[in-house]
């Protein structure tokens, strides 16, 4: 399994960051910049708050 997450991965956004955290759309669009792992819990809420931000601004478009 981890080979082909890895292909993925790579295909989909130029990296090989296990894990990498991506936060995307019911229809698979990417809506913050994917995360790799990082220590520290200030960046991941961070990372966490921009993309629940960007999701509501997609929610309320639609």
């Amino acid at each position: 399994m981890g080979n082909k997450w890895a292909d993925f991965q790579i295909v989909n956004f130029q990296q090989n960051s296990q894990p990498l955290y991506v936060m995307a759309t019911n229809d698979q669009k990417v809506i913050s910049k994917p995360r790799g792992f990082a220590e520290g819990i200030d960046g991941y809420l961070y990372f966490l708050k921009c993309s629940l931000t960007e999701n509501r601004k997609i929610n309320l478009n639609n």
